[in-house]
């Protein structure tokens, strides 16, 4: 049978309910195709991890030195607001403090457009 590892972002209400969900799937389900691993938990301190590991069941991960291991959209999910951040930065002296997603070069040269002064009319 393949594994599927699994990894859960915090152990607060959500966290232990997924944890839960993943530890009940087979009695509601059988024969699982797949069986879900529960492989890492990512919580704000090492204890809180610890203990949710502990509790969750959840098996060391041993791919990487940290013995963690990324899942569902936690490696990218930074990125677009940093981008859009540093673009925000860029267009700060045109007093320009937001623009929205997707930043395409029409949007931001309306944004720079729609920020500059005014010419008086002669």
């Amino acid at each position: 049978m393949k594994t599927l590892g699994v990894g859960i972002l915090g152990f607060g209400f959500m966290g232990k309910t997924h944890t839960y969900a993943h530890h009940t799937i087979p009695l509601y389900y059988s024969p699982l195709p797949i069986k879900c691993r529960l492989k890492a938990v990512c919580e704000v301190t090492p204890e809180l991890a610890a203990a949710a590991m502990e509790t969750g069941q959840f098996e060391r991960c041993t791919t990487n030195p940290l013995g963690v291991k990324g899942s569902g959209e936690a490696g990218c999910i930074g990125a677009p607001p940093a981008v859009i951040n540093a673009l925000v930065d860029a267009l700060a002296p045109y007093g320009i403090k937001h623009i929205d997603m997707p930043a395409t070069p029409r949007a931001i040269w309306e944004a720079i457009q729609a920020a500059r002064p005014r010419a008086a009319a002669e």
